[in-house]
């Protein structure tokens, strides 16, 4: 029988329990290895935030349109429903390159 591997997206921890971590290693001295026990954040994720390495890393291909972009492709396909008209896979790759070249 062939393993189900599901990938895990959302990291075990929250922004604010990596800044408090963050803050007790810069005022009260814990070290780093110490943090990350404590808060259950990965040693690697602390160096990096204190060497400055903040990058807003996803899995995945990163998305060529911005939220903005991609909100208005979402109320374009939203009005063609409401007019009945549906949109096929084709018909929305044509919108978004149209869209694209337009920006």
């Amino acid at each position: 029988m062939p393993r189900t591997y599901k990938r895990k997206t959302e990291p075990s921890y929250t922004e604010k329990e990596l800044q408090e971590a963050l803050m007790q290693i810069h005022e009260k001295g814990v070290s780093v290895a110490d943090a990350a026990v404590h808060f259950r954040i990965p040693i690697r994720t602390i160096y990096n935030r204190l060497l400055h390495n903040e990058t807003d890393v996803r899995p995945g291909v990163k998305s060529i349109l911005t939220k903005d972009e991609e909100q208005l492709l979402v109320h374009t396909i939203i009005l063609f429903q409401q007019w009945q008209c549906p949109v096929t896979p084709t018909a929305l790759i044509n919108l978004a390159k149209s869209f694209m070249i337009d920006l």
